[in-house]
């Protein structure tokens, strides 16, 4: 993994799903500018799989789909015979930060890392070159 995007704050598990994200993240913001809310699941042999949920709405709110998310993540992990270790939702955000005083919205991956008893909140800054390359630079 690119030392920039490997995280030394995040376990061994978590940086392998940032890791498997990214490559998808960074597709839908090429080619389509943003993403809607994504998720990915380990399971206890460490294979990582994408989550498509089946939803009838052909296109659904963000808020509907972190939801969607939370709720399955939170009802799977209730269940102590899961076979999932960790998962993670990502979503595209804008995050205001003050930079040489001047407001700036920033554009960032917000990753929720969700497990049995474990949740934790990371973010990614990102920007789009003028060749429409996705550059991941420092979490937050």
């Amino acid at each position: 993994m690119n030392k920039k995007i490997y995280n030394n704050d995040l376990t061994v598990y978590e940086n392998q799903l940032v890791k498997e994200s990214l490559i998808y993240l960074k597709s839908f913001i090429e080619d389509m500018g943003e993403f809607y809310p994504f998720a990915m699941v380990m399971d206890k042999k460490e294979i990582i799989n994408a989550v498509f949920p089946n939803i009838e709405d052909e296109f659904p709110t963000t808020q509907y789909l972190i939801n969607l998310y939370n709720e399955t993540f939170e009802k799977e992990y209730s269940n102590k015979a899961t076979n999932y270790v960790l998962s993670i939702i990502c979503i595209d955000v804008f995050i205001h930060d003050n930079i040489n005083h001047n407001d700036v919205k920033r554009n960032a991956i917000e990753m929720r890392f969700m497990g049995i008893n474990y949740k934790k909140t990371v973010q990614l800054f990102y920007e789009v070159d003028k060749n429409n390359t996705v550059i991941f630079q420092e979490w937050n």
